[in-house]
């Protein structure tokens, strides 16, 4: 039988809450084809296009406000 080993006890693992927040979009299939198209031009996937464009939408709105 083998024997318990000494020392001090492992932490146990804590799990973090996830640090991404889903959003879904949904469009005509024409414009989800021009999407699809501009991501193409950049080299990108679809998702990470959609990302790129709503992050830059949002900096272009608070740099507005922020002139106000």
């Amino acid at each position: 039988m083998a024997k318990k080993k000494a020392g001090a006890k492992k932490m146990q693992h804590t799990t973090a809450e996830p640090s991404v927040k889903h959003a879904r979009i949904e469009l005509p299939e024409e414009d989800y084809l021009r999407l699809k198209a501009a991501a193409k031009m950049v080299l990108l996937p679809v998702a990470a296009y959609i990302r790129l464009a709503v992050m830059e939408r949002i900096d272009d709105d608070e740099r507005k406000a922020a002139t106000k």
